[in-house]
């Protein structure tokens, strides 16, 4: 590892790397960034496209959870997530990788929740789309009801384990008003 005072030497590097094309070496010197300066990828990946995108998306699975894990402030990680994955997303449906894009906003949640749950509603996969839903423990009733009308269109037993998990949340709250929800 590099020391944090030469972080501006390997941050100049990648930098020159990008401009001379040289994607190899920007893997290679990605590795030696500490996760303070990972935002500098926001920069890099505005400017980079195509294949010139690669080292960089190839990086960020593997990385970013020690970025969340170095910054405290919600907020900030949420909008870091959700400027990257714009790129990522993008690099990885021209290439045909929808795994590496998969594997990205499942190791960015829950920051990454509402751009993975729109790109599976974009991409059809309803099934793991309820399956985000449930994991994460959202309640049916703060759920799009566009989205919900979508999933009861193309499969309505998809809902099921949403709702069951409502109602039995509603019973479970063993009063009035949870037993006349429950029942709706």
């Amino acid at each position: 590892k590099i020391e944090s005072s030469s972080q501006s030497l390997v941050i100049a590097a990648i930098h020159l790397s990008l401009l001379a094309e040289q994607n190899g070496r920007i893997g290679e010197l990605l590795e030696q960034l500490e996760p303070e300066q990972y935002p500098s990828i926001k920069y890099w990946l505005y400017k980079a496209d195509g294949p010139h995108a690669e080292p960089f998306v190839l990086f960020l699975p593997g990385h970013i959870r020690s970025y969340l894990a170095c910054k405290h402030n919600y907020y900030m990680k949420k909008e870091f997530i959700q400027f990257v994955s714009r790129y990522v997303q993008q690099y990885c449906l021209k290439g045909d990788r929808p795994e590496l894009f998969d594997q990205f906003c499942e190791t960015c949640l829950p920051y990454s929740f509402t751009v993975y749950s729109n790109h599976l509603i974009e991409t059809g996969r309803h099934r793991k789309w309820v399956e985000l839903y449930l994991y994460n423990g959202i309640d049916p009733e703060y759920i799009s009801s566009d989205e919900i009308s979508l999933i009861n269109k193309e499969d309505p037993s998809l809902l099921l384990p949403l709702y069951t998990r409502l109602v039995t949340d509603k019973i479970g709250s063993k009063n009035r008003q949870g037993y006349r929800a429950a029942v709706r």
